[in-house]
């Protein structure tokens, strides 16, 4: 199984039963630094690597053939031919249908059926068998539909009696030197469960079929010795690699080998992948056997605080979206145009993920506590989520490319242009209701702003108003209504992000606004701070703002008439900001102590003067 740290079947086993004893049993160690397999279970009691089984005649070498040259060639002009009348960038071609287009899968059974029957030939072993590993499941299936439709209209012409060859290219013309290959499809999708064991049985016992068409399944513990040639075309790299290859290692009368079809150039990752397996059993073998070594789990949590430090900033740069409610969140989300922003949050939520489950796996009880405050929440639902936007715009960018190629959009605007020409009236006459629908849309948003001191949103405000000054209300022409329309599409992303960020801040303070201020204020001073006031971190300044909110509504509970005295509950206010701050242990100035105090004073007794305000003038009425 996979026993990646950052993973949550680790951590779901480790917690099954801590008290157990685990013992690891591989073929092949996973090395990379991360998830290297000693660093989770411990250091090697035994090992036994592939120069020993070799010697000892347990599995057999390896040989590489590279395609031949003139195939290569072969398939890279079919690749010419496929792309070279689609005048796209290069990034846009999706090699995966390249490779499962007809001509290309031809030309791969063409090769492989004819070196096949040639291996068969040159080492006197009508039985031997291949596998051949596709990139994609697509693909696979695809190669076993064109390999099956051969096979049939070979058997049909033998069953004629028709022994003469075809001509190159026709469908069974390299089936008709030997006797016909049958292949079989393997894949987790493709048949139920039975239905599989009983090809794979067919393939090493009644050796009924010839051929393997795969590509994840079968690559490890899959033990056939006739299996003896491995057409790889599937890229892969250090531990998924070798239990690839290893699958024609097996001992099969006189082989002294078995063979890779290299149709990819696995040499340089085989080799590096072979050199890191050697070098970790060099370090196996230097350890002395009182060597101290760390426990499992120590060298993947290697230091407590700067992984607190790390969630520490996961949390700040998700404070600004509501992560403990996934359908705000979505929303939140839907309203993000900037993949690059997305890509940025997809990250943070998969690294959190990962922090989690390496605590939940390896850290110790105090760690594990301190990392749940820091959650933030149901993160592989958050996930999910930024992903589907993502895959959203990717879909109408995607869209609006493939029109633009084509030009058949263009075409039909022209036309549409030309057909049209004489609606200026009813065109202007839409652009005038689309600029005036936009009018009302902004002021509804402006309206709803309530924290017109915020400067992102004085700043805002004046540029609206000086584009109206210079620009005028009253649009000349269709392409000044246009350029209005356009400008005023900027503030609207503009001003929802700003209402946004309100609500969010709104909901953190229990639908409290004068907290939101003082949160903003505190926040904006601190950009003008070389050391900050109560914390660098929003979600700290927010933790505090909110201890000392509950200390100050209990004490106006107990006593509303309390604010009356303007000057004595400045004082009581703070003291309970001097007091909620000795309690986190920020050290904070005197004047940075009365900055906070002023803003939440203030926002209390304007409160207080409004309501008394809006009671008099009930009162009056």
């Amino acid at each position: 199984r996979g026993y990646n740290p950052q993973g949550s079947f680790l951590a779901n086993l480790f917690e099954a039963d801590k008290d157990s004893v685990k013992i690891a049993l591989t073929g092949t160690p996973l090395l990379k630094a991360e998830r290297e397999s000693w660093r989770v279970f411990g250091d090697y009691i035994d090992t036994y690597y592939y120069d020993k089984s070799i010697a000892d005649g347990y599995t057999l070498k390896l040989m590489r053939e590279p395609i031949e040259t003139v195939y290569k060639e072969k398939l890279d002009n079919i690749l010419d031919e496929l792309t070279s009348s689609v005048k796209v960038r290069s990034k846009d071609i999706d090699r995966d249908k390249i490779i499962e287009h007809e001509n290309y899968l031809t030309a791969l059974i063409d090769y492989i059926v004819e070196d096949l029957q040639k291996f068969r030939i040159e080492q006197n072993e009508p039985k031997v068998a291949a596998m051949i590993v596709c990139k994609t499941n697509s693909q696979a299936r695809k190669l076993f539909g064109l390999w099956e439709a051969r096979y049939k209209h070979t058997i049909e012409l033998e069953e004629k009696g028709e022994k003469q060859f075809l001509s190159s290219g026709e469908r069974g013309a390299c089936f008709s030197r030997a006797s016909p290959l049958k292949a079989y499809l393997i894949l987790h999708d493709e048949g139920d469960k039975s239905e599989r064991k009983a090809y794979i049985e067919d393939f090493k016992k009644t050796e009924k079929i010839d051929v393997l068409i795969v590509n994840q399944m079968l690559l490890t513990g899959f033990d056939a010795p006739r299996l003896k040639k491995l057409y790889l075309g599937r890229k892969l790299d250090g531990h998924d690699l070798l239990q690839a290859l290893t699958r024609v290692n097996r001992p099969y009368k006189n082989f002294r080998y078995g063979y890779i079809v290299d149709f990819v150039d696995i040499k340089e990752n085989f080799e590096a992948t072979n050199d890191r397996y050697l070098r970790e059993l060099s370090r196996t073998t230097e350890l002395l056997p009182d060597t101290n070594l760390p426990a499992p789990g120590e060298v993947i949590i290697e230091n407590k605080d700067k992984i607190l430090e790390k969630m520490k900033d996961i949390k700040e740069i998700l404070f600004d979206f509501t992560c403990g409610n996934s359908e705000e969140f979505r929303k939140e989300m839907d309203e993000i145009d900037d993949k690059e922003k997305l890509y940025g949050i997809r990250t943070t939520l998969e690294t959190a993920k990962s922090i989690i489950n390496q605590v939940r796996s390896f850290g110790d009880d105090e760690l594990k506590q301190e990392i749940e405050k820091l959650s933030p929440g149901a993160i592989p639902t958050l996930i999910t989520e930024v992903t589907r936007r993502i895959e959203r715009i990717n879909l109408i960018n995607n869209t609006d490319h493939k029109e633009q190629v084509s030009g058949i959009i263009n075409l039909a605007l022209d036309e549409l242009a030309f057909e049209f020409k004489k609606g200026i009236r009813e065109e202007l006459s839409i652009a005038i209701n689309s600029l005036r629908e936009q009018v009302e849309k902004l002021q509804y948003e402006f309206e709803a702003n309530f924290d017109h001191k915020e400067e992102k949103y004085v700043t805002l405000a004046e540029e609206f108003r000086k584009y109206f000054r210079d620009h005028g209300f009253s649009p000349k022409s269709v392409a000044d209504a246009k350029a209005a329309v356009g400008y005023m599409e900027t503030v609207m992303k503009k001003i929802r992000e700003i209402n946004r960020r309100n609500k969010k801040l709104k909901a953190t303070y229990h639908n409290d606004e004068r907290f939101v201020r003082i949160h903003k204020r505190i926040e904006e001073e601190n950009e003008r701070r070389e050391k900050p006031i109560i914390s660098k971190r929003e979600y700290e300044i927010a933790d505090v703002l909110m201890m000392m909110k509950t200390s100050i509504d209990d004490r106006l509970y107990l006593n509303v008439h309390s604010i009356e005295n303007e000057n004595k509950f400045q004082q009581d206010v703070q003291s309970m900001v001097s007091n909620a701050l000795l309690k986190v242990h920020v050290l904070a100035s005197l004047e940075e102590r009365k900055f906070i105090k002023n803003l939440i004073a203030n926002e209390y007794i304007n409160q207080y003067h409004e309501m008394s305000q809006q009671v008099t003038n009930c009162a009056q009425i």
